[in-house]
């Protein structure tokens, strides 16, 4: 049986384990009555008798190399194709070193390749000693020299009988299409229920259970089968086993108990009687008979339980306790606690009756409101709980419906709170930290977005540049990066190393000339910005000296956009000081300065609750507070919702336009997950 095969254009030699490759002989011309033509460096010699063609033919033979399987040890396909007229005598040689593996010499032969299956061609005959398979061809063909393939396998004895733990040996005897035995052929055994009998390789069968099992016997692709029943014997029983051995009951409560029997063998029997007595009845009492009975508490104490089979028996000690009261109460200590990520902290569950006692050995199941936050071990009157990201979670204690919580706090494992990093020394944006990752801004299709680059670096060796211009007034340049906050929040700390280009020009042309953005922060995106939606905007604003001051923005909960009307260098809950610009030129010192690093810090809080008048917003540049301002409804919630921040964007439209090209660059990109001590 040819398991797989293979076909180039013209290619004879097919085996069961593929067509490697194939070489080609010089075609030969024979004539009509000719007679022998040696092929192949006379590998291959072909006899035509006078009246096998009609006209000249040359004659090709195509041999494949790299033949292997289980029967096949070489072949040639012969063109032209062609039918003869009478016969043509064929003879073929082999090397016996490529017999493969159970093929004997005696039973060679050459077969033609039918449709995948190996047929024997007339005549077919090996000669042992000369290393030559002869046959009678009809006509070129593909054309195999091949042990006979296996057409049958006799299993004896069939059928079998085994006992539990014996053994029976079969044998298996392949035999071919024309029932000739094929003893050396390999044969690969195995059963139908393993669960009642095994076979090892070489057909010896072991008794496992009672049953009847098939076993099979495999050589290339005939299959052949024996049955086997697997009997036991009826041995008498030797062991009572009880379980549990040990168990605990309550007054009026239910238990259950199970015998099992052994024979001497340590087979586990069925059918047999079991009886049950309790040691003392006025505590606790059993059922009669079964292999398993219920056990019921009478009252506070002990008792043996014993079960009896055929004069053996075994016991389990009962301890019957008074009744317990139900849980009425969980509490779960500490009630608030804080762990860090990856970190662990434990939680205990502390059960009361309804007369505030104490209760042990009652089951205990927990659960996180949020496992992305916090996971708490599963059972157990004391666990572990797991941080995972930062955030909130609760964790609750259940045992028979009653429940009770303690609130976790997940903080960022670092001591200075950082929750989101990026250098961008790895050459690109850096990928998502605790929910919180770089976005696509709105603008991404126009190619506005910056680059990761190495011109100008704070720190490492690159920097996210943002490129502007040239452009005239009112050029609209555009260039911005959006950041994904992770989840709406209603309190925000973000700090970055800012590069002033040493170009920096800030027109007071064009319109909107103080609309060049530095950082805008949103509740959704610029392009789902709800209306009205809270928002906060700080831009670089022109003055008249060349100098460019902080200018702050925002959206109440109303939509309406708001102004700070003050453009100084610093307001203190609505004081101003009007003296150093945020921007310099070279003339005129600034908190920042042209072809200089700035560290830019900026916190941001939402009012949490309309009226409280308790938000936040401020931007330092180094250590100089450029802005602050607290309260105010610009900080409250937008209508029927909470008010949150959850996109930003860092740079953006400069409406003015830059004259020249004027990159500015961003390094040391860090997000706070709580107060860095600001």
């Amino acid at each position: 049986m040819l398991r797989s095969r293979y076909f180039a254009r013209a290619c004879l030699a097919v085996s069961v384990a593929g067509l490697l490759s194939c070489g080609d002989n010089l075609p030969f011309n024979i004539w009509p009555g000719r007679g022998n033509l040696s092929l192949d460096g006379g590998s291959v010699v072909l006899t035509f008798p006078p009246n096998a063609i009609s006209e000249r033919v040359q004659v090709k033979a195509i041999k494949l190399t790299g033949v292997g399987g289980t029967t096949v040890v070489t072949g040639y396909e012969f063109q032209p194709s062609m039918t003869f007229a009478v016969p043509v005598h064929v003879a073929i040689k082999y090397g016996p070193a490529a017999l493969p593996a159970g093929v004997r010499q005696a039973e060679l032969g050459l077969y033609k390749l039918v449709n995948g299956t190996l047929v024997k061609d007339s005549g077919s005959t090996v000669d042992s000693a000369g290393k030559t398979v002869t046959a009678w061809l009809t006509g070129f063909s593909q054309h195999l020299v091949a042990g006979a393939p296996v057409a049958a396998v006799l299993v004896s004895p069939s059928p079998a009988s085994v006992g539990v733990g014996k053994t029976v040996q079969l044998a298996a005897t392949p035999e071919g299409s024309d029932g000739d035995t094929l003893p050396d052929r390999p044969v690969t055994w195995g059963n139908l229920h393993p669960a009642i009998a095994s076979v090892n390789d070489s057909g010896l069968v072991t008794g496992v259970s009672p049953g009847t099992d098939t076993i099979t016997a495999t050589s290339d692709s005939a299959i052949g089968n024996a049955v086997v029943t697997v009997t036991v014997q009826q041995l008498p029983v030797h062991s009572v086993t009880v379980s549990p051995p040990v168990d605990t009951v309550t007054v009026s409560g239910t238990g259950q108990l199970s015998a099992t029997l052994k024979d001497s063998l340590g087979n586990t029997l069925s059918g047999r009687a079991v009886s049950w007595r309790s040691s003392d009845t006025t505590i606790a009492k059993v059922d009669s008979t079964g292999v398993t009975v219920s056990v019921h508490g009478v009252a506070a104490g002990a008792a043996t339980v014993t079960a009896t089979s055929e004069g053996k028996s075994g016991t389990a000690a009962i301890t019957v306790k008074a009744q317990q009261l139900p849980v009425a109460s969980v509490a779960v200590a500490p009630l608030f606690d804080t762990i860090t990520v990856s970190g662990t902290g434990q939680l205990s569950a502390t059960l009361k009756d309804s007369l505030g006692n104490t209760l042990s050995g009652r089951v205990v199941t927990w659960r996180s409101s949020d496992t992305t936050i916090a996971k708490v071990d599963s059972t157990g009157v004391t666990v572990s709980v797991h941080g995972v990201a930062v955030g909130a979670a609760t964790a609750t204690a259940t045992s028979e419906g009653k429940s009770g919580s303690a609130s976790i706090t997940v903080q960022p494992a670092s001591s200075d709170t950082v929750v989101f990093a990026d250098s961008f020394d790895t050459g690109a944006l850096a990928g998502a930290q605790n929910g919180y990752r770089w976005g696509t801004t709105d603008k991404a299709s126009s190619g506005l977005l910056p680059v990761v680059s190495n011109v100008q670096h704070h720190s490492g060796s690159y920097s996210l540049a943002f490129s502007f211009g040239p452009d005239g007034p009112g050029g609209q340049s555009m260039s911005e990066q959006y950041f994904d906050l992770g989840a709406y929040l209603t309190e925000v700390w973000i700090e970055f190393q800012w590069y002033v280009p040493s170009n920096y020009t800030n027109r007071n042309t064009g319109g909107s000339s103080y609309n060049n953005k530095l950082f805008y922060i949103w509740r959704d995106t610029y392009s789902n910005k709800p209306d009205p939606q809270f928002a906060i905007e700080f831009q670089p604003r022109h003055q008249g000296d060349g100098t460019s001051r902080i200018r702050p923005l925002w959206r109440d909960e109303s939509g309406t956009e708001q102004d700070a009307n003050d453009f100084t260098y610093s307001v203190f809950h609505g004081a101003s000081d009007a003296d150093s610009p945020f921007i310099g030129t070279s003339g005129v010192a600034g908190v920042c300065q042209p072809g200089q690093w700035t560290r830019i810090r900026i916190h941001i809080k939402t009012e949490s609750a309309v009226g409280a008048n308790d938000g936040q917003f401020e931007i330092w540049a180094d250590t100089t507070l450029m802005y602050r301002r607290d309260g105010g409804a610009y900080m409250g919630q937008v209508p029927g919702g909470t008010n949150t921040l959850h996109n930003l964007y860092l740079m953006g439209y400069a409406n003015s336009g830059y004259a020249n090209q004027s990159v500015f660059y961003i390094d040391d990109f860090k997000v706070y997950g709580a107060n860095p001590g600001w």
